[in-house]
């Protein structure tokens, strides 16, 4: 399992030595590979958001845009917080708490 580190450039990632909120980030099919792990415990400040999140997951140029478009996740990217959409609660801007599980995958359609 990957370790999560803290982010200068993001003030709400925290170490995980200071005090903070622990949420736990599944990835499904290709983001498996592009994270190199199946899960992840992410450690952010308290009060961190979805968009808080994401944005510390964007940490390289592939993985942002694998994830983001700008500030909004892209179109093709489907996100649950414990199980819902993300877009059925407050969006990027939901609030984040200890314990939360949040997963990431591909939006799949068929016919």
């Amino acid at each position: 399992m990957m370790q999560s580190k803290s982010a200068p450039s993001n003030p709400a990632a925290t170490g995980p030595a200071e005090s903070g909120i622990t949420v736990r980030v599944k990835f499904l099919m290709h983001f498996r590979d592009l994270f190199g792990a199946r899960e992840k415990d992410v450690h952010l400040a308290p009060g961190s958001s979805m968009s808080d999140l994401l944005h510390y997951l964007g940490d390289t140029p592939e993985r942002r845009a694998a994830l983001l478009t700008g500030v909004q996740v892209r179109a093709q990217v489907v996100v649950l917080k414990n199980g819902i959409p993300i877009g059925d609660l407050e969006g990027s801007a939901a609030q984040l708490f200890h314990g939360d599980t949040v997963a990431i995958f591909p939006f799949l359609a068929g016919g």
